[in-house]
């Protein structure tokens, strides 16, 4: 049984010992992580942590457990991958591909938790190239009615952060559509994201659509015509939009 060291203070990192599936202690740390209730997943994840602050190269034996724990159908057991990203060692272990692949499972609260874990996972810049690119599925997901909240919180937290918006840019048609979206926050989040897109790169992009957005104006929505409106407003603050709006109007 693996027990928590008395002393406040843990070994010196060893680098010359890798620990294996089979030796002591380690049955034990895989049926942790293999249980579907969220307390025993979180025992196994500290259990986990503290040993890759004494044995690097702890991840490898493991990481098969990890991947086990990303396709959870709880969502708890899902969030404590926020906890594995605290450890350079482990980092390897969460992978892309998979966070793809589960924003297009059959369980609506997996994809929802998927796309709040890939927000926190940002904190981490060594995790930033890993998330880049999964937003073009959480910008797919904005068209899911059992994700769609989640997502909206999610990109919102990500477009905050100039690096991530890159990724945006090609989605930028698909937001424009979302203009016309009858669900406020998405409208929202699609019309403060085209601003901010507009100051980076994305601004022939975004110059392309005023036309389309004036069409906007003619919508029979007056929510939809409000939200344009904004766009439009926040864009001609820019004088390269400012222009051109200006001859359209």
């Amino acid at each position: 049984m693996i027990t928590q060291s008395s002393s406040s203070t843990l070994p010196a990192p060893v680098s010359n010992i890798t620990p294996g599936p089979e030796q002591l202690g380690f049955a034990e740390l895989r049926y942790l992580l293999q249980k579907k209730e969220s307390h025993n997943v979180q025992s196994g994840i500290e259990v986990l942590c503290r040993l890759e602050r004494i044995f690097r190269g702890v991840a490898q034996p493991v990481g098969g457990i990890i991947e086990k724990l990303m396709g959870n159908s709880e969502m708890e057991p899902l969030l404590q991958l926020f906890d594995l990203a605290k450890h350079p060692n482990l980092l390897t272990a969460i992978s892309s591909t998979r966070f793809i692949e589960l924003t297009k499972g059959q369980s609506a609260s997996v994809r929802s938790a998927v796309a709040s874990t890939l927000a926190k996972l940002a904190e981490h810049i060594e995790l930033h190239e890993m998330i880049l690119p999964a937003i073009p599925s959480l910008i797919e997901l904005l068209k899911d009615y059992g994700a769609r909240d989640a997502a909206v919180s999610s990109l919102t937290k990500l477009t905050e952060r100039v690096e991530f918006r890159s990724a945006i840019i090609p989605s930028i048609p698909v937001l424009f559509k979302h203009l016309k979206d009858y669900w406020v926050p998405v409208r929202s989040f699609a019309a403060s994201t085209l601003t901010r897109l507009s100051e980076q790169e994305a601004s022939q992009a975004i110059l392309s659509l005023i036309p389309s957005l004036f069409e906007l104006l003619k919508d029979e929505d007056s929510d939809i015509r409000s939200t344009t409106v904004s766009v439009l407003t926040n864009l001609a603050k820019q004088g390269e939009f400012e222009r051109c709006i200006t001859e359209k109007n």
